[in-house]
Formats: C-alpha cells, sequence, structure tokens
C-alpha cells in the first residue's frame, strides 16, 4: 500500500499558487523528527492541491505542528535541455492542523492539547436553581404512578 504519514513543524509559511489548469497548489517543507534519533530532523518537501492547498495556506503558519497524509509518487520527464529527470515527491491529499506551537514550547517536545495551560478561562458551568431542583423532585413524587408498587 502507498500511503504516508508524516507530522512534524512547517519550516515556512505555507503559499498557495495557482497551476496552468486552475488548480490551487502549495509545496511546503516539515520539519520532522528522525525515528530512534533524538533531537534529528529530516526535511521533507510535501505538495498538495485544492482542498488541502487553501486549508494550509488559510489556517496553518511557519513552526504550526502538522499532520499530512498522502501517497508518494515518482516521475521520470525529460527537461528543456534533454537530460532525463526522476524525482520522488510526497503528495499530500490530507492535511490536519495538530495544534500550534507555544512560544515556550520546544521543538522538540510538543505538548499534548490536554495538557496545555489555556490562553482564556473557561466560562463557568450552568447551576441549576436550588428550588427548581427542589419543586422538581417534588413533583416527580406526586407523579410516581408505580410508587404503590
Amino acid at each position: 500500500m502507498n500511503y504516508f504519514t508524516l507530522s512534524g513543524r512547517l519550516t515556512a509559511n505555507p503559499e498557495s499558487k495557482v497551476t496552468s489548469t486552475g488548480k490551487n497548489m502549495c509545496k511546503f517543507t516539515l520539519a520532522v523528527m528522525r525515528y530512534g534519533k533524538p533531537g534529528v530532523k529530516d526535511y521533507i518537501n510535501i505538495t498538495c492541491f485544492d482542498s488541502s492547498a487553501k486549508y494550509i495556506t488559510t489556517y496553518l503558519k511557519k513552526d504550526d505542528w502538522c499532520i499530512a497524509r498522502g501517497q508518494i509518487r515518482y516521475g521520470k520527464w525529460t527537461g528543456r535541455d534533454g537530460v532525463e529527470r526522476k524525482e520522488l515527491s510526497l503528495l499530500a491529499d490530507e492535511i490536519e492542523g495538530a495544534f500550534p506551537r507555544l512560544d515556550d514550547e520546544p521543538f522538540e517536545n510538543p505538548t499534548p492539547p490536554q495538557e496545555r495551560k489555556p490562553s482564556q478561562p473557561s466560562p463557568p458551568k450552568p447551576q441549576v436553581a436550588p428550588s427548581y431542583v427542589q419543586n422538581r423532585q417534588s413533583d416527580a413524587d406526586e407523579d410516581d404512578v408505580f410508587a404503590d408498587e
């Protein structure tokens, strides 16, 4: 099966271009931690089209954590100079912004969302007035048709 999943930080702000056929296209680079080698990063070039290109250029910026999924493509062509060229490229079908980088967050240790400190306090939970709860309880006792069974 030809499928990849990579997660890492964007190395630059993604920019969208329009191809000659009218499709949105975005080429970007992810800095990905190398498996089994702490502190060693690989820089992976990825291309995406249409809605994925629009998403990444609209919602993500340099240093944001990104997950890319897609296919590995191998291409051969002859350049204008007559030389045959080959390229292995990653074509992302899905782009997902995982969580944005915080200023105090190091690259090597991304903080999962549940451990982050919220930037704004969460709104208080709505509370039910005690009188309503008492009245509701007494109403339930009176209307309980199965109470005698």
